[in-house]
């Protein structure tokens, strides 16, 4: 993509304008929406992030939030119908408290896992790798420049890229000091140990807010995000998947010369429900592509409804690929 010179006043640099595209497809006769059930795995509830197995397609994970009952990693089977919680791993060695809102499984028998902090970054961001046992063994925050600025909508989601090494994470809303309408997607490099910054624009609603809840690497650089509002129902407006590309370099800690990336809007996810004719959920949480290629997405049941797993057929279809 061509860069743009920064917009006066505004400490921003373009990447490209922030245009929509239609979805690359309707729902199709391969969309089904299902209740999760459970096999044997109890006292679960408020899911809130969602990863595919790097290798087998009928399985994905998920992590309950900080509602959710004890800390660990569930291990759904979508081969049957409806899908079923058929495992679990509890997590350990791990710092608390810990509101764990996202999740990716790697390739290398291993979890990135991330916790929403809270204004302040007290208790903080966590950003958290557990081995296949649930161990954790490393955990790295966000440098002080940006943690301090930090309010409640911290850690959402995040993203494994492995060559070069590389964990991503996504923000759900702007720190104080961001410019408005817009969070940040996070880089931390492995090797060097440092993260760099991009803004990701968020949709303005009046009346609702808006921020992500979800982070996906699809590769060569280029990423998938859930951006929701907190309405459902009849007032639901953004309940998105997109895509976006980020350039090479992101800003480095403390700048305000932060690249703004392009979304393209995938799948309206509004038009997935109400065409299944159902009514619209709020929190929509999370996002994974299988090894074979087949979209699925997580909702939050806040702790008093049905927990929702979306099966949208090939990524390709949609764009996703």
């Amino acid at each position: 993509m061509v860069k743009l010179p920064s917009v006066a006043g505004l400490g921003l640099m373009l990447v490209a304008t922030a245009a929509h595209a239609e979805p690359a497809k309707s729902p199709n006769a391969d969309t089904w929406i299902e209740t999760l059930g459970s096999q044997g795995v109890t006292n679960w509830r408020t899911l809130s992030g969602l990863t595919a197995h790097p290798r087998d397609p009928h399985i994905l994970y998920a992590i309950p939030d900080g509602d959710g009952g004890p800390r660990r990693v569930l291990q759904i089977n979508v081969q049957d119908r409806p899908p079923q919680i058929v495992g679990e791993t509890r997590l350990s060695v791990c710092p608390a408290p810990l509101d764990l809102e996202g999740i990716v499984a790697t390739r290398h028998n291993s979890f990135w896992l991330v916790s929403e902090g809270r204004a302040g970054d007290d208790p903080p961001n966590r950003l958290l790798r557990a081995d296949a046992a649930g161990r954790c063994t490393h955990e790295f925050r966000l440098p002080p420049l940006v943690a301090e600025h930090v309010s409640k909508r911290g850690f959402e989601g995040v993203a494994f890229q492995d060559e070069p090494a590389a964990v991503y994470v996504a923000l759900q809303g702007p720190t104080k000091t961001d410019e408005p309408g817009h969070t940040r997607i996070g880089k931390f490099d492995l090797k060097e140990r440092e993260w760099s910054f991009f803004y990701y624009p968020l949709e303005v609603l009046k009346g609702a807010r808006v921020g992500l809840s979800e982070l996906l690497y699809l590769g060569d650089g280029r990423f998938a995000a859930i951006e929701r509002d907190n309405k459902e129902g009849a007032e639901a407006k953004v309940k998105w998947i997109t895509t976006f590309q980020l350039p090479a370099k992101g800003a480095p800690r403390g700048s305000t010369n932060v690249p703004v990336v392009e979304k393209t809007r995938a799948v309206d996810l509004v038009k997935v429900f109400r065409d299944a004719g159902r009514p619209v959920e709020e929190q929509i949480e999370g996002l994974a592509i299988t090894p074979t290629g087949k979209v699925y997405v997580l909702t939050d049941n806040k702790d008093a409804e049905d927990t929702v797993l979306i099966h949208l057929g090939d990524a390709d279809d949609w764009g996703l690929d």
